[in-house]
C-alpha cells in the first residue's frame, strides 16, 4: 500500500503546508501521529526520540489536538520530529484508516509502507523493524 496524498498546515511554521511531496524532498521515511493527550504517545516517546538523535527524520502528524497544548508537550518532552503537521479535526483519519493513535510508519521514497504499527512503538520494533528497514534503504 501507498500512504494516501495529504496536505496539512505545519504546526512550527504559520502558512506553510506539509505534505508527501515534502516527505519526498526531505527524505524522511518515517510517520508518526501522535497527540497530546495519549498516554501510549507519551510512552513510546523517547524512542522516537532516540531515532531521531540517530539522525532518522520523522515527521510527526498532531491529530485531534489542540495545537498549543500539543506544542508544549514537545517543549517539554523534546522533539523528534523534523517536520509536524498539525490535524486537529483528525482529517486524515478515514482515508488513513486511523481510529486510534499512536500510528507509525515506515514508507520508501515512493511512498509504499514497508511498516505499519497500530499502538504504541515498543524497543523491539524499533530494534528489529524500524532500524533495519531504514539501514537497508541508506544502501
Amino acid at each position: 500500500d501507498t500512504i494516501p496524498d495529504f496536505i496539512l498546515p505545519s504546526m512550527d511554521i504559520d502558512g506553510i503546508t506539509i505534505s508527501q511531496d515534502d516527505l519526498k524532498h526531505q527524505e524522511i521515511r518515517v510517520i508518526n501521529f501522535f497527540a497530546s493527550w495519549c498516554g501510549p504517545c507519551k510512552v513510546e516517546h523517547p524512542l522516537l526520540m532516540d531515532l531521531a538523535d540517530d539522525g532518522v527524520d520523522i515527521l510527526g502528524v498532531d491529530f485531534q489536538d489542540n495545537t498549543d497544548m500539543a506544542k508544549d508537550f514537545l517543549n517539554t518532552q523534546g522533539n523528534p520530529y523534523l517536520l509536524t503537521a498539525s490535524d486537529p479535526g483528525g482529517t486524515l483519519g478515514p482515508s488513513w484508516g486511523i481510529t486510534s493513535i499512536p500510528q507509525t510508519y515506515v514508507i520508501d521514497e515512493d511512498g509504499q509502507v514497508l511498516f505499519h504499527k497500530s499502538g504504541r512503538l515498543n524497543t523491539e520494533d524499533v530494534a528489529n523493524r524500524i532500524q533495519p528497514l531504514l539501514a537497508s534503504m541508506k544502501e
